[in-house]
């Protein structure tokens, strides 16, 4: 199915001033995208009114805050465009045809399902999402403040787990994304600058929450007997990075483990494990990204190669 129209999602929290400046962005954008959706997460500090002053805005609320994974999962269900690009409230496209370069992407790689952009952080440092390489390739992941997803994929076929509240999501949506036979594929020539506040940002938090989705989503997409090594594995990878940054994060590392423990029986409920050969493929994904050639990318995912025979 061609992809023809585009809608731009955004979750946001309390950061008003970043919006808005997000939003000055994205209406200079030629051509414009079809919509542009905005979640307030429970926000109090008058961004609703604010977004007044912006056309083709349509806005929804949590009461409360509910989570960054909650509020894109809400947004990416109610977009109309055939590709669903995701931004953060911090994040904008640096170039002016954004949208058309991302259809043409999309037309151009049936393969693909997810697509990354290069994130710009400010005085022009380039991130890359993880494991990515500097040209373009098939990756394991991919950022919400610069990237988009096929809207025929998200809802039935994948989805987000609203149980992560915050972080993890996009590893675990390309990993159903690879299971179901799409491909995640970066794209440096498309380009977003994400100014990166640190307004609610807390590193150890972000860290918890990293490690304790990260192991939930071995228990629902990790198939058996390899579950335990795995999560075993990453685990004792998180611990290390723990101890990388100083005892004080070490004497607080049994709090996700306790979270973990808490939600388990919730990710049980919800396991739906994918093949291993799928799994390993693209835990492998992560240090050693595949170029950009079709075949490569067969070989290792068949079963992207089994949808497209179908298509």
């Amino acid at each position: 199915m061609s992809v023809t129209s585009v809608s731009i999602v955004i979750a946001t929290l309390n950061r008003r001033e970043d919006l808005r400046a997000t939003m000055h962005e994205l209406q200079k954008l030629n051509p414009a995208p079809l919509e542009i959706l905005v979640c307030l997460d429970g926000s109090t500090d008058g961004s609703r009114e604010m977004l007044h002053e912006f056309d083709n805005v349509r806005v929804i609320e949590n009461e409360e805050p509910s989570g960054s994974v909650f509020s894109r999962d809400r947004l990416f269900r109610m977009a109309s465009g055939d590709l669903i690009v995701s931004l953060d409230d911090d994040s904008a496209p640096m170039q002016v045809d954004f949208v058309s370069r991302v259809i043409e992407l999309a037309n151009n790689h049936p393969e693909a399902g997810v697509f990354a952009f290069r994130e710009i952080r400010p005085a022009g440092r380039d991130d890359r999402p993880f494991g990515a390489p500097e040209s373009k390739g098939y990756i394991a992941s991919y950022p919400n403040c610069a990237g988009a997803v096929r809207a025929s994929l998200y809802g039935d076929v994948a989805s987000y787990p609203t149980l992560f509240f915050h972080m993890y999501e996009e590893p675990d949506f390309c990993l159903q994304s690879y299971a179901t036979g799409y491909g995640v594929l970066f794209e440096p020539s498309i380009k977003v600058l994400h100014r990166y506040t640190s307004v609610g940002r807390n590193l150890i938090r972000r860290h918890h929450q990293h490690a304790r989705n990260e192991a939930l989503s071995i228990i629902m997409r990790c198939p058996m007997p390899h579950l335990p090594w795995v999560l075993a594995y990453r685990g004792i990878r998180q611990l290390a990075y723990a101890v990388s940054n100083g005892p004080s994060w070490v004497i607080r590392e049994p709090q996700w483990w306790w979270r973990f423990l808490s939600q388990f029986h919730i990710a049980w409920q919800q396991r739906r494990p994918v093949d291993w050969k799928t799994y390993w493929a693209w835990i492998r994904l992560a240090r050693n990204p595949l170029p950009p050639e079709e075949e490569v990318l067969f070989a290792s995912f068949p079963v992207v190669a089994s949808r497209l025979s179908r298509s």
